[in-house]
């Protein structure tokens, strides 16, 4: 979707100032994503990032409260703006996350009231809430829902790719699976094949998980993502760009997948071009 006109000319404005050092120091030294990119992904993944701080409404909440600056929104925005690279969004003239407005940022792991299923009776799932959470996505239909985060854990998992753990990259990933409204593990496909491919798969490799999951078997994948296809799907964006070699040598058709869907390659990001 287009942005309105004047939006675009405001756009324009912004990114035809230069990136303060404060700021261009943050990327480089806080976001190891950034750092991989080729240059001309770089300057894309900055002008995406800062449309994301200008435009969303962001909240530091309880003892963040007035202390969320502009390095660590940028911080933030940047690792949600890498899943958009690939996507054909242009930074000036495309709405980007239109289902997301808000971003809440607390110091460290907060406490959610969202209830969660903690096990089931017979085929109902028992439902529990009061968990202390790293990051939430929320779903509001039609309307356009926060992203909370903590930011402990959104700039632990920025600098340690390694881990394979970032809360952004999964709450965001959820954020692109809720586009069709329904949080399913299948976010918007462009074609009928995609959709079938995906299928089978997603499938595969959500079972797969689950088993090894089960059976306390460690994998790249965060046995997390066997809780849903939904949390699958965030899981394996996680993967897919912070530890891109190790899925693609562990499970090369959902690597293969995810880079049909993201068009990217992480595992070869020296080699190519945004």
């Amino acid at each position: 979707m287009l942005v309105p006109f004047l939006t675009a000319r405001r756009r324009q404005r912004l990114l035809d100032t230069p990136l303060n050092a404060s700021s261009a120091a943050a990327l480089e030294e806080h976001v190891a994503l950034y750092k991989r990119l080729p240059s001309a992904c770089k300057a894309k993944l900055r002008d995406i990032a800062r449309v994301l701080v200008a435009e969303k409404t962001w909240e530091g909440c309880g003892p963040m409260k007035g202390k969320l600056s502009d390095e660590m929104k940028l911080v933030i925005a940047a690792q949600a703006g890498v899943l958009l690279l690939g996507l054909g969004l242009d930074p000036l003239r495309d709405d980007l996350y239109p289902n997301m407005d808000t971003v809440l940022v607390y110091p460290s792991a907060f406490t959610s009231t969202a209830p969660r299923p903690v096990g089931t009776i017979g085929n109902l799932p028992v439902m529990g809430e009061g968990f202390a959470n790293l990051g939430e996505a929320w779903d509001h239909g039609a309307g356009a829902g926060p992203v909370v985060l903590s930011w402990a854990d959104a700039l632990r998992g920025s600098l340690d790719m390694a881990s394979g753990h970032n809360v952004v990259l999964h709450e965001f990933a959820h954020k692109l699976d809720m586009l069709d409204g329904s949080v399913n593990g299948t976010p918007l496909l462009e074609s009928r094949e995609d959709v079938e491919q995906w299928k089978n798969v997603m499938t595969g490799s959500y079972i797969a998980l689950s088993r090894s999951a089960a059976l306390g078997m460690p994998t790249v994948l965060s046995p997390y993502g066997a809780t849903s296809p939904g949390e699958f799907f965030a899981v394996a964006t996680e993967a897919f760009f912070q530890r891109p070699h190790e899925l693609r040598a562990s499970d090369t058709p959902l690597y293969e997948t995810l880079a049909h869907y993201y068009k990217q390659d992480p595992a070869r990001w020296e080699q190519s071009a945004c």
